[in-house]
């Protein structure tokens, strides 16, 4: 007797099954599939690699921060689209579950097999339960192009969601037990929500909000007490459970996306746009590439279903039949629902075909929304499915034999399921355990084994040489336990990646590296390893398009650099550092190079410069010869030959002119044989007839001046000498504790400001310190004392450290010596209090 009671759902079942079989096929149920994840370079590897991951993580609060990926940030297993509500109850057992597990083919089958579940369960409330219309309406639902779109995304498979807010809206009920036990199951289902994706949570939480409008101000199901009581528990516990896993924390990155609003919006075509899907409805063209998000092609059978449930309906509004008060307030406040979902998918910028018809002015509040939800065209499914779901209910109280009915939307159903049969013939889904495409994969297991993280230069790069390869090398760090820098999370934290790839840059200038670390990166960035390389203490090893930087210590082998070099000849420019060279360019140049300096960046030894440069009106860049001129305040020159480099960007901006290709221009070079002090930097371009020509642009940088000086005891030695000086600046330096920069000028009168010397003096009761400073150029004195020599030179800066110097207030001056030392000015200016 129960079998036959429930015989519509177990039919709901099957068919939602047969259906993911047709799909995807048995073998995504094995959970050490993972081939067909991984080998589409696409989402799917995001969302297996973010719970990889994530399982890998140790626990911490919140319980769903994933420290392993994203490194040294981390993330959280809900910013990958992992679905915390699998992955959370797996990482529980995760200690004897297989290295390669997926739940992912798991996860489609329980979406498909909840899609029947509920529109069974909402059709039912309608009074539909001829089991011919109800098991062809899972049909139409479980094989709709917006479902079939979105296997690309897993977690926004979850569109029964949609259908059980539908469910729970309009489930009459009165009060009692069962309407106190109705509210639990509604927070429940929202509280899944919000452990599947927000996107679906947003629409969740409106159905539930307009739940209890219904049910306390139009049904009177609940008074205000117990309804908002309800209501506010429903609340309280979703913001919870994303508080505990960490989908939502007080001092988060914020999670808006500054103008993201009407970015993805929806095109009003697109209900009949086939999207290169459809076997009678052409893919139509769009305003941006972005509207791919609200892909809603309707299909072929569903038109003809919704234009005939609309015809059916027509006749009701010409004889007016007398609707009661309650279903009217009921329908009226769930068209509010849908028609709010619309407009915010639509947004404020309205769109058809590739033109904007209007823009319109949007209040601020749907602005913040919007770009905290920005694929708001995804929002148009709330309306999709109740058009669909509309449609079969109509059809369905046509006053004929029910199985006729059945039979024409079976038909139908079979009608749309051609139209969009792309959907079931084009998508393979591979079965296998994944391998990674690479050359030495057992040489990458060695080192991968052996460190602690790897890097991917430029760090956050997930498309370093090819599309998403950040998913091979997550994919083999993740085998080898090791943390990863590049993966691709729903929100990054831009500050926290500039820090990070400003420390790496400073520690590769410095010919250092984070502990145990290996880097991957191509040939492009070789140079910035040069000096790490030439330490001695890293190796490097090329596999295909790939270079891996790693500590020699870790693998038992010998390793020979200019071995490497001589077997992979392109890497030779890139890890020989050259040296600026006293110049012995001719002073005869054409001021016409264009160009800009991007990066400059100076640590000690090294300097590396990355930029781009052409001669104006030169047909032809890739045959002239760049060059890098640092001029020092004596007018000498010191010259390297630039490394020259492709420069797309460049290209693009000069129309696509391929001739602007070879304008990039870059190195790391040697810097320790100049002198400490300001230089001028600058390019020169060399022709093909040996003619120079210079650039505009130029850089003032400071070489061998960063260095953060001790304050030594010293005399009191002055003599009535006369200076004129100044300091002009005292600033504590806000990275460095306990560090102080200062700058000024002195100079002594009518001596050769060249070559004399400046010294802070700190003076503290009987007791004078003292600190050494360079030259700074300082040009706007010479305008200032036209007749004092070489007073360009009087500049000064330092910087120091008060950390051992005792408590108390000191005195800050300045000791100007002359070149031969017989004249010496102390004067203090300052005060400086060291706490």
């Amino acid at each position: 007797m129960k079998l036959k009671l429930h015989i519509d759902y177990l039919s709901g079942f099957i068919i939602s099954l047969i259906i993911f079989i047709l799909k995807f096929g048995l073998h995504v149920l094995n959970p050490s599939n993972t081939k067909w994840l991984l080998e589409v370079y696409h989402d799917w590897g995001q969302h297996f690699l973010g719970w990889s991951f994530y399982r890998n993580s140790p626990w911490t609060f919140p319980i769903g921060t994933n420290s392993e990926w994203y490194y040294p940030i981390g993330t959280n297993v809900g910013i990958t689209d992992s679905i915390p509500l699998f992955a959370i109850p797996f990482k529980l057992i995760s200690g004897i579950l297989p290295i390669d597990f997926q739940y992912f083919g798991l996860w489609f089958l329980v979406c498909y097999i909840l899609n029947g579940f509920f529109t069974i369960k909402l059709l039912k409330v309608f009074n539909v339960k001829n089991i011919l219309i109800l098991s062809t309406a899972v049909i139409i639902i479980n094989t709709n192009p917006v479902l079939l779109f979105r296997t690309l995304h897993p977690s926004l498979c979850a569109q029964w969601l949609i259908i059980a807010s539908f469910y729970f809206y309009f489930k009459p009920l009165e009060k009692g037990k069962y309407a106190d036990k109705f509210a639990l199951y509604h927070i429940i289902l929202l509280i899944i929500s919000g452990l599947i994706h927000p996107y679906l949570t947003l629409i969740s939480l409106a159905f539930f909000f307009i739940y209890f409008v219904k049910n306390i101000l139009i049904s009177k199901v609940y008074d205000w007490k117990k309804g908002l009581f309800y209501f506010l528990s429903g609340i309280i516990a979703l913001l919870f459970i994303w508080f505990i896993v960490g989908i939502l924390s007080f001092d988060s990155t914020n999670l808006e996306v500054t103008n993201a609003y009407g970015l993805y919006s929806w095109n009003l075509n697109s209900f009949f746009n086939g999207g290169g899907f459809s076997k009678y409805f052409p893919q139509l063209p769009q305003k941006t590439w972005h509207q791919y998000e609200g892909y809603s092609y309707l299909g072929i059978g569903s038109m003809f279903m919704l234009c005939l449930a609309f015809i059916l309906t027509f006749p009701i509004f010409i004889i007016r039949k007398k609707i009661e008060k309650k279903t009217y307030l009921t329908y009226l406040l769930f068209s509010v629902a849908l028609l709010f979902f619309t407009g915010f998918a639509i947004t404020n910028i309205v769109t058809y075909n590739d033109q904007t018809l209007y823009e319109l002015k949007a209040p601020e509040l749907i602005i913040k929304l919007g770009n905290v939800f920005r694929a708001s065209a995804r929002y148009i499914w709330v309306i999709y499915y109740a058009l669909l779901l509309f449609a079969i209910i109509i059809i369905s109280r046509i006053k004929i034999n029910q199985y006729i009915i059945g039979t024409l939307l079976i038909i139908l159903a079979f009608v749309n399921i051609y139209d969009t049969s792309m959907f079931f013939t084009n998508d393979k889904y591979s079965d296998g355990k994944y391998e990674v495409p690479f050359e030495k994969v057992d040489f990458l297991n060695q080192v991968f084994s052996k460190v602690d993280h790897i890097i991917m230069y430029p760090p956050y790069e997930n498309s370093l040489e090819n599309q998403n390869d950040y998913q091979d090398f997550g994919y083999l760090a993740y085998k080898n336990n090791c943390k990863i820098t590049s993966a691709y999370v729903a929100r990054t934290n831009g500050e926290e990646q500039v820090k990070f790839e400003q420390l790496i840059n400073k520690q590769l200038l410095e010919g250092k590296t984070p502990e145990k670390s290996a880097f991957i990166t191509k040939i492009d960035y070789l140079d910035r390893f040069a000096l790490l390389i030439n330490t001695g203490k890293f190796a490097i090893e090329k596999f295909g398009q790939y270079y891996i930087i790693y500590p020699k210590e870790i693998i038992n082998q010998q390793f020979d650099l200019n071995n490497f070099i001589n077997q992979n000849l392109e890497t030779k420019s890139k890890l020989f550092l050259a040296t600026f060279e006293k110049s012995i360019l001719s002073q005869n140049r054409t001021e016409n190079v264009k160009g800009n300096f991007d990066e400059i960046l100076v640590k000690e030894k090294v300097l590396l410069i990355s930029g781009w440069a052409y001669i104006e009106g030169h047909k032809n860049p890739s045959i002239t010869h760049t060059k890098f001129v640092l001029k020092d305040m004596l007018n000498n020159e010191f010259v390297v030959d630039a490394k020259i480099s492709d420069r797309n960007d460049i290209m693009e901006i000069f129309k696509g002119d391929s001739a602007m290709l070879k304008t990039g221009a870059q190195g790391v070079f040697k810097i320790n044989n100049l002198k400490p002090g300001d230089y001028n930097l600058s390019i020169v371009i060399e022709d093909e007839n040996n003619i120079l020509h210079s650039s505009d642009i130029q850089q003032t940088i400071s070489i061998g001046t960063n260095e953060i000086l001790l304050p030594i005891l010293t005399k009191n030695v002055s003599n009535n000498t006369t200076v004129k000086a100044s300091i002009d600046t005292i600033e504590k330096d806000k990275d460095k504790e306990n560090s102080f920069k200062i700058n000024g000028w002195s100079a002594i009168e009518n001596r050769d400001n060249e070559k004399t010397k400046v010294e802070i003096i700190l003076k503290k009761d009987n007791q004078l310190y003292a600190i050494k400073t360079y030259k700074s150029s300082r040009p706007d004195l010479k305008e200032a004392f036209p007749n004092e020599k070489n007073i360009q030179f009087a500049g000064f800066k330092t910087e120091f450290s008060i950390a051992k110097l005792p408590k108390g207030k000191y005195a800050v001056g300045l000791r100007t010596i002359s070149d031969d030392a017989k004249l010496v000015n102390i004067t203090f200016y300052n005060e400086l209090v060291v706490k």
